[in-house]
């Protein structure tokens, strides 16, 4: 599993971000752990997964390396 998420914090929006990647990633650990009961379910978690990582993308630091990136592939 991953740890507590570790970006830098630039501005407002990333401390934000910060505070709901980190209670995400909480409840995605508690579902993990139960994954071996019949109640799991894979969607949820899935589900929860992509959110988490929607957030990642949202933060300032992401933005810069995807810029950055297109930047590249455009010259």
């Amino acid at each position: 599993m991953r740890n507590i998420p570790k970006f830098p914090i630039v501005n407002d929006n990333d401390l934000n971000l910060l505070w709901k990647i980190a209670s995400l990633e909480v409840r995605s650990r508690k579902m993990w752990s139960n994954r071996h009961y019949k109640s799991f379910s894979w969607s949820d978690w899935y589900s929860l997964e992509d959110d988490i990582a929607d957030l990642y993308t949202q933060t300032k630091s992401t933005q810069d390396m995807i810029k950055r990136v297109v930047q590249r592939l455009e010259t």
